[in-house]
């Protein structure tokens, strides 16, 4: 797994000061899960990359390294 998205992950859950538990959460997804995305062993399928993208105010984008802003998700109207 690209060790990026791990690191991106972790920094946004820590800056909202948040716990692996507290974004399995609002994520629906296991804390075994995040705990596993974090460390770089699995890579997160589409639908738990969306989940985390909404869950953490970012985009699948930024999360896989494709743009570089990290707040670019657009609010919903």
């Amino acid at each position: 797994m690209d060790v990026r998205i791990s690191k991106k992950i972790t920094a946004l859950r820590e800056q909202n000061k948040w716990s692996q538990v507290d974004l399995a959460k609002k994520t629906g997804l296991s804390q075994s899960a995040i705990s596993y995305f974090e460390s770089g062993s699995r890579c997160p399928n589409a639908h738990s990359l969306k989940e985390l993208a909404i869950a953490l105010n970012t985009t699948t984008d930024y999360l896989l390294d494709t743009q570089n802003s990290t707040l670019s998700r657009k609010e919903d109207k």
